[in-house]
């Protein structure tokens, strides 16, 4: 199901962008130096790089299967220690399929990414679909909060 789940997440990520800016009227820019319309990095983005990662999660899943394989087949594990070994991958197999992981994950990059670095650092100083400059960095539209 990769066609639905690269169309679904970009729609996702994307199509609320689209929305919210047309509502708050930063979609063409009246407010706004720089809009959503033309701001090409939000839609390359979203539009082609997400479906990319998405397809390649896919081809990376497809050759890792066999890695595993290939590291027993060609005796990279010694005999004693194959059970270790085993008991890795499934370990790291936990790891990636754990939602905790996850949850965490997206909390780390949102608290300190999105809400420090991104909105005091690296977000254009100057009015954009997603902020507007303050005193103290930017407040953020509610397209911004999304694209956060």
């Amino acid at each position: 199901m990769v066609r639905q789940r690269i169309v679904f997440i970009s729609l996702v990520a994307w199509l609320p962008l689209l929305l919210l800016s047309a509502f708050e009227g930063n979609l063409l820019g009246r407010g706004a130096m720089v809009p959503f319309l033309m701001d090409m990095e939000v839609h390359l983005r979203f539009l082609v790089a997400v479906p990319l990662l998405v397809a390649a999660e896919l081809v990376v899943h497809r050759r890792l299967l066999g890695i595993g394989q290939a590291f027993m087949g060609r005796n990279l594990i010694p005999e004693a220690a194959g059970d270790q070994f085993d008991d890795a991958i499934r370990a790291a197999f936990r790891l990636r399929n754990s939602v905790l992981a996850e949850v965490l994950l997206v909390a780390l990059v949102y608290g300190v990414g999105v809400l420090i670095v991104w909105r005091h650092y690296t977000a254009l100083q100057a009015a954009t679909w997603y902020a507007a400059p303050t005193d103290g960095g930017s407040t953020l539209s509610l397209a911004g909060i999304w694209y956060g």
